[in-house]
């Protein structure tokens, strides 16, 4: 299951193919949509939860880790990283076009003899 943890009217801008609007905030609540509670450690089911960037999403995947469910992935690039990968993927009214990010260059050490 993916979950968009932003809120609605920002959801209905843009956002992840397939994806379910649950607006992070009311995860203190306690109110959840039927179907998160439908994939709450269950067996071969996955939670994978976004917002714009990770940072947003750390908090809220805590929060819900803290109410008891173990089986939830934080996108790390949130919805903006997946938007510069993966442009097609996103739908809505106004979707945005990401840059894609300049990669940054590892440097291997190597060994001077």
């Amino acid at each position: 299951m993916l979950i968009d943890l932003r809120e609605p009217e920002e959801y209905e801008q843009f956002h992840i193919r397939e994806a379910l609007n649950f607006p992070g905030f009311r995860i203190k609540t306690d109110k959840f949509i039927p179907q998160l509670y439908g994939y709450k450690n269950k067996e071969n089911k996955i939670i994978v939860l976004y917002h714009f960037d990770e940072k947003k999403g750390i908090d809220y995947i805590t929060q819900l880790f803290e109410k008891g469910f173990d089986n939830l992935f934080l996108l790390n690039t949130g919805i903006e990283g997946f938007g510069q990968e993966i442009p097609e993927g996103l739908e809505g009214k106004s979707v945005p076009s990401f840059e894609k990010k300049e990669e940054v260059k590892k440097f291997k050490k190597t060994r001077i003899d």
